[in-house]
């Protein structure tokens, strides 16, 4: 991914585990991942960038393994606070989509790997998802996400990445 056309600011880091929370908005939810490689990563912060369109949390870019992955946060109880979706998932999907339209020009087709993740701060139930949120793969945005070849990855609370 060409990171050095991104007109963000770029933050590094190595550690293990990698954690990125968005806690100054009120979501608990935290994107945890197992680096236990110890890869460099690039995380630049896309919904920093205030403006119309709406865009998710992190983008998470490893030049090592050629890695982009768009991160959403969102917690469990928090409205959408946006009329463009019915609820908080589908809006979450619209930021992951929004942000990917935004940037793919940067994406070498051939080579990066490409990732979307939801994370929220909702526990599975006995092992499964909360009823509310296994509607999922009928939102309009996650099926856009789809037609890009992306399969959407969920991480429920406590739940980690392997990068």
């Amino acid at each position: 991914m060409r990171i050095e056309l991104i007109g963000l600011t770029k933050y590094t880091i190595s550690s293990n585990p990698i954690e990125l929370d968005d806690y100054l908005n009120r979501s608990y939810a935290v994107y945890c991942a197992i680096n236990s490689s110890g890869k460099t990563f690039y995380y630049f912060m896309p919904d920093e960038a205030r403006g119309p369109d709406p865009r998710c949390d992190y983008l998470l870019v490893c030049d090592e393994d050629c890695s982009a992955r768009f991160i959403e946060l969102k917690g469990a109880d928090l409205s959408s606070g946006s009329d463009c979706c019915k609820n908080i998932w589908a809006h979450a999907f619209h930021q992951l989509a929004a942000t990917f339209e935004e940037y793919k020009t940067l994406i070498d087709s051939e080579k990066d790997v490409v990732k979307m993740i939801l994370c929220t701060s909702v526990h599975r139930i006995n092992g499964e998802k909360k009823r509310s949120a296994a509607r999922y793969k009928q939102y309009r945005y996650y099926k856009k996400i789809l037609k890009f070849g992306i399969i959407p990855k969920i991480l429920y609370c406590d739940d980690k990445d392997e990068i």
